[in-house]
């Protein structure tokens, strides 16, 4: 993690993760069932998640939030559950709305890391 951040210029204590995707391979329910409660709407319509939702620690450093503000990531929920970490729940990037792909392209140099979703049938 500290080799990720030197490389980055980001040097928070928190590992900012994101939620990656195509359409309907479940970011936003993922990001429901580790916070244990609805945090992100989910949908059948596809797509659904049309911009960037920041799941961040109640006591959030200055940093994240410089980094969230930066990244232009507005809506923001807060959990108590993991002091150090903080989830992106991203637009999915093969749909017919071409913006979210460069939406969450243009994030890809802020994170620490992806989780990269999966759907088994596609």
């Amino acid at each position: 993690m500290d080799r990720i951040r030197d490389r980055r210029g980001f040097h928070g204590e928190t590992l900012v993760l994101g939620l990656i995707g195509g359409t309907g391979s479940g970011k936003s329910s993922l990001l429901n069932a580790i916070a244990g409660e609805e945090i992100a709407s989910v949908s059948a319509l596809r797509p659904h998640t049309d911009r960037p939702l920041a799941w961040l620690p109640v006591n959030a450093a200055p940093s994240l939030v410089e980094l969230l503000d930066r990244a232009a990531i507005f809506d923001r929920r807060v959990h108590d559950r993991f002091s150090d970490v903080a989830l992106l729940d991203l637009p999915d990037i093969d749909s017919v709305a071409l913006d979210h792909r460069r939406s969450v392209e243009g994030l890809l140099p802020e994170m620490d890391g992806v989780l990269w979703l999966l759907d088994p049938d596609k």
